[in-house]
């Protein structure tokens, strides 16, 4: 039995982007199945709450910023993305120095090449600052976080694009986020098209022990 159920394991990974991120010495685990990534290429619709947005010129900096005091929207290095290949599947751990202030942001980024469709995409998790706490993130046990995925479909391109050549401004990103947080029906998002179901870090976190 324990070899079946280390088959099937290996088998979900395989199919899957899997990641981790770890801050002030906690690690949290993700992971999202293939077939929610293949909806982005065929617009299937699965589930009302996640929408795929064209929008991102993140750049390649160590810490984005925005107008305002608090930044929502915690974007990754440029050096921290990872490629999706079916047949070497990766597991990318993302480091994060204490000295980062994730903890005025209410969301986390990071880009994420897919190489079969020759595609850029931005992978949100939806409430993970938050969920760090903003006193002591250490706190929180990993398996009881439960966060949002949010994909955006950033950019197409045969051959693989610099990071820094995604189409839009860091401000339009940050404000189209907040507003698809408020409300999914905004003016600013209606050309989105919803295209991946949520997916909870504790259930993530259960298919990896």
């Amino acid at each position: 039995m324990p070899r079946a159920n280390n088959a099937a394991n290996r088998k979900l990974r395989q199919n899957a982007l899997c990641c981790s991120i770890t801050f002030a010495n906690t690690r949290y685990e993700f992971q999202l199945e293939e077939h929610h990534v293949v909806s982005l290429k065929n617009g299937v619709i699965n589930d009302p709450t996640v929408v795929n947005f064209h929008v991102a010129s993140i750049g390649n900096r160590y810490a984005e910023s925005c107008d305002r005091r608090s930044r929502p929207v915690f974007i990754l290095p440029g050096t921290c993305f990872t490629e999706w290949r079916k047949a070497k599947p990766r597991n990318a751990r993302l480091e994060l120095a204490n000295n980062y202030d994730i903890f005025k942001s209410d969301h986390i980024a990071f880009p994420f090449y897919w190489d079969p469709q020759g595609r850029w995409l931005l992978i949100i998790l939806a409430g993970f600052g938050q969920l760090l706490g903003h006193e002591d993130p250490t706190t929180t046990k990993p398996e009881d976080l439960d966060f949002t995925f949010i994909i955006i479909n950033a950019q197409h391109s045969e051959s693989k694009p610099q990071y820094t050549a995604l189409a839009r401004s860091l401000r339009d990103f940050t404000t189209a986020l907040l507003r698809l947080q408020l409300d999914a029906h905004h003016a600013a998002i209606q050309s989105a098209k919803v295209v991946v179901p949520l997916v909870s870090a504790a259930a993530a976190h259960q298919s990896w022990l």
